[in-house]
């Protein structure tokens, strides 16, 4: 349809006033808490499935399978939040897939737990961590478990024993490995472990660059006392000889492969892998070894306990040069020095009220770290030095008296996209628009969550979210299928898998004579966009009418399309940047006016730049 722009009525007489007085952007999005007279301008009290984007009010871009069928239906557990080798890695069901972003075919990689994950990149290659499974994904997209590192614990080691520590035993692995000083005489000598595990030993005669000697062959060993023999008298040499063995501490290997959460961190340089959660207090991280940074060497003394030993750790997150780790009701930090021997980790508490217990909702957001928690909603830390301990604050006041009455806060997920942090809690998404409104400590932390702009859509079930340079992608958390958004005003930009986006808006209640007089709004200007479809349906209300007038009003304006021309609807007109739509609510003698826009049209945007209304002062109250 298209409508020519109207003729707007002059004012009535000198006592014709407008409201708002100066133009009003309505981008202040939801605020729940305070009275809805008393709301700031551009604020709403009611909002579904609307942002102000580009300068006005539209719907949020519509979605679209990204492949209908073919697509396994399943419980999505986790997603790599990048595209990997031009794929979508993610976890649904019992099986890891990558999806090609082309076709939306989707290929098995591996059989996995039907249990959360964590994906982290390293080194060009891609991880894979959930309870009790530690995957490798090679940049040819091949899965296989993790092959922990086999450190050479003991170097200058001779037939009596001794020797010089060199590398800490790997956590993760039974494996280590002996080198010893031979000199030409003694056939026998000690290993540094006994009680050995029935895996067969092998042993080098190069200094470790093959292992062709085999146990019962090359040599022998007693399990329980550890001493290897060979049957030939090794030559004399240093560290010549190595032999490998294999000792299982089930325990050890346990806490690194039972813990859920893994960050890459190293102070200046993410070098080390920081794991934890599932084993109380504890958290590890990784080694160097002489290859460099490795993923799969956990050395044995790396690892620290923070808090209450059976309160778990719930995640990690990085803010500037520091680690944070959170608990349920407490923050710590871990920075890195370097001490001229060694890197150190040095943690400290940042917080001892405030922590996180919903792990997927932790963001890093304009540099400010972001999480959710069940008890007190969003937060967000705006300094990480022990003295800055206050520096927490809580950002969703707006939108808490909603937000805390949902059930499923622990499994909500987040990203941080396009200046905005989405968190989605079941099918809906509360979203904090920061490039409209970073958060900025006032000194009144009331004051500083207030004039947040919040946001709220619906039917949008991400489980896991992927971002793709300008395109973001979730993955439907019940059934396991991957979801593109339209970005651009297209055909589809206003369906959500073909059917209609349901929106809304409240223009709040205002008291336009102050409260002292009663007042008549005769006449509105609805700004729309002059080259977009859009249509409005209007309901006002009133101090007489509370709950909504019966009569509405529809407005619509747009621009030519073969896709949604029709003959009977046509005639001439004239296209403008900026339609301005006459509104005629009729609301005499009031005390209270507002109005509701809502638009249920498959394909219909429901446009707003700005709301203006004429009224005049009747009698004082």
């Amino acid at each position: 349809m298209f409508i020519a722009p109207k003729t707007i009525n002059a004012p009535a007489g000198p006592s014709a006033q407008y409201w708002p007085k100066t133009d009003t952007t309505l981008n202040g999005g939801l605020n729940l808490v305070d009275r809805e007279w008393k709301l700031s301008d551009g604020q709403t009290p009611k909002v579904l499935n609307l942002w102000w984007k580009n300068g006005e009010l539209g719907k949020r871009w519509g979605q679209d399978f990204l492949l209908s069928t073919e697509e396994p239906e399943t419980v999505t557990y986790a997603t790599y939040k990048f595209p990997f080798k031009s794929y979508i890695i993610k976890h649904t069901g019992t099986k890891l897939y990558k999806q090609n972003m082309t076709t939306g075919a989707t290929t098995a990689l591996y059989t996995v737990n039907a249990s959360k994950g964590v994906f982290f990149k390293f080194n060009g290659k891609l991880y894979y961590k959930q309870p009790g499974l530690y995957l490798e994904i090679s940049e040819s997209l091949v899965a296989s478990v993790v092959v922990p590192y086999i450190p050479t614990v003991i170097i200058n080691r001779t037939y009596s024993g001794g020797g010089d520590t060199n590398e800490q035993y790997n956590r993760l692995g039974a494996g280590f490995i002996n080198a010893f000083v031979t000199d030409g005489s003694h056939a026998s000598y000690p290993l540094t472990d006994t009680v050995l595990d029935a895996t067969a030993l092998v042993a080098s005669s190069d200094g470790g660059a093959t292992w062709p000697l085999i146990e019962n062959t090359d040599f022998t060993v007693d399990r329980a006392t550890g001493i290897v023999t060979f049957v030939s008298t090794p030559t004399a040499g240093t560290n010549v000889y190595k032999v490998k063995g294999f000792k299982t501490n089930q325990a050890d290997i346990d806490a690194i492969l039972n813990s859920l959460y893994v960050i890459p961190f190293g102070g200046q340089n993410d070098n080390r892998v920081f794991i934890g959660g599932g084993n109380g207090g504890y958290y590890y991280w990784t080694g160097i070894t002489t290859a460099g940074a490795d993923p799969t060497y956990f050395a044995y003394n790396n690892y620290n306990i923070i808090g209450l030993t059976d309160e778990t750790i719930n995640g990690f997150g990085k803010q500037y040069d520091t680690l944070c780790i959170f608990k349920d009701r407490e923050i710590y930090g871990t920075t890195y020095t370097w001490d001229g021997t060694k890197g150190v980790f040095n943690t400290f508490p940042i917080n001892s009220q405030v922590g996180c217990d919903c792990p997927d909702s932790i963001q890093n957001v304009n540099n400010y770290l972001v999480w959710l928690t069940t008890y007190a909603g969003i937060y967000t830390m705006v300094g990480t030095a022990v003295q800055n301990q206050r520096k927490v604050f809580n950002i969703s006041r707006n939108i808490n008296p909603r937000l805390l009455t949902e059930t499923t806060l622990k499994t909500a997920s987040s990203v941080d996209f396009d200046g905005k942090y989405w968190l989605c809690v079941g099918d809906k998404v509360y979203l904090w628009d920061y490039f409209i409104s970073p958060y900025v400590d006032t000194g009144n932390p009331d004051e500083s969550a207030r004039i947040l702009s919040w946001w709220y859509f619906d039917t949008i079930n991400a489980g896991s979210w992927v971002i793709d340079g300008l395109q973001l992608y979730y993955v439907n958390r019940a059934t396991g299928k991957t979801v593109m958004f339209h970005e651009t005003y297209d055909n589809d930009q206003f369906y959500d898998f073909g059917a209609a986006i349901t929106s809304m808006y409240r223009y709040p209640l205002r008291k336009m004579g102050g409260g002292i007089y009663e007042f008549t709004v005769s006449d509105g200007i609805l700004g729309i966009r002059g080259d977009t479809l859009s249509s409005h349906t209007v309901q006002y209300f009133t101090s007489d009418d509370p709950y909504g007038d019966p009569s509405i009003e529809t407005v619509d304006a747009g621009t030519f399309g073969w896709d949604t021309f029709a003959w009977d609807l046509f005639y001439w007109g004239v296209t403008y940047p900026e339609y301005p739509a006459e509104l005629m609510p009729g609301a005499k003698n009031v005390r209270l006016f507002g109005a509701e826009f809502s638009n249920s049209e498959p394909g219909v945007d429901m446009n707003m730049s700005s709301v203006i209304w004429e009224y005049k002062l009747t009698k004082k109250i």
